[in-house]
């Protein structure tokens, strides 16, 4: 029976997006010692061979959960659309929020020091999410008829208060799910009447 456990744990084929949500998890839950091989291995219910034909090693599994966090986070970003750039900006806004909501174990991992010395790609998932908000505060300058150097400094601000409010809200700070929404827009109206001015 043992020989038969074994055997299925060996051979188990398991998606790679489950192995990087389980390894999310136990990171969140856990902490960084947690992401041995063996101990992801054993809560997919996996070998390590199995982890390591995937990931080549547990930096390559870091790395992993990075890039997969900041695929996710683009496109959430990427399908907020508006008519036009101020209702953008405020979708952008959800859409930030909703994926640290519900996303928690990634956003913490993106955002925190790495467990390892590995940064997503500039040009890749994580420039892609930074380049959305860009190009709709490139319209919301131009709407302003702002010069286009106040347009990256206004982006890099905004989500700094975005940022700033998201982690607070995972760290508990807001409470009642109800407290925390009207605190959002309040923030977001804060972050519109800043720009208008």
């Amino acid at each position: 029976m043992a020989a038969t456990a074994g055997k299925t744990a060996r051979t188990r084929k398991l998606d790679r997006r489950e192995i990087l949500d389980v390894a999310s998890e136990l990171l969140l839950s856990e902490g960084p010692k947690a992401l041995s091989m063996r101990r992801v291995a054993q809560a997919v219910g996996a070998s390590t061979m199995v982890l390591y034909t995937e990931f080549g090693s547990k930096d390559g599994l870091i790395g992993a959960l990075l890039a997969e966090g900041f695929r996710r986070f683009a496109v959430a970003l990427a399908a907020a659309r508006g008519r036009d750039p101020w209702q953008r900006l405020r979708r952008l806004g959800h859409a930030y929020r909703g994926f640290a909501l519900q996303n928690p174990a990634y956003y913490l991992l993106m955002w925190s020091p790495r467990p390892v010395d590995l940064n997503p790609d500039k040009e890749g998932d994580g420039g892609a999410a930074f380049r959305v908000l860009l190009d709709t505060m490139t319209e919301v300058m131009t709407a302003l008829d702002r010069p286009a150097r106040d347009i990256e400094p206004a982006a890099m601000n905004t989500w700094s208060i975005v940022h700033g409010f998201c982690s607070l809200e995972l760290a508990g700070t807001f409470g009642a799910r109800a407290h925390a929404d009207a605190a959002y827009e309040t923030t977001l109206d804060f972050i519109e009447g800043g720009l208008r001015r």
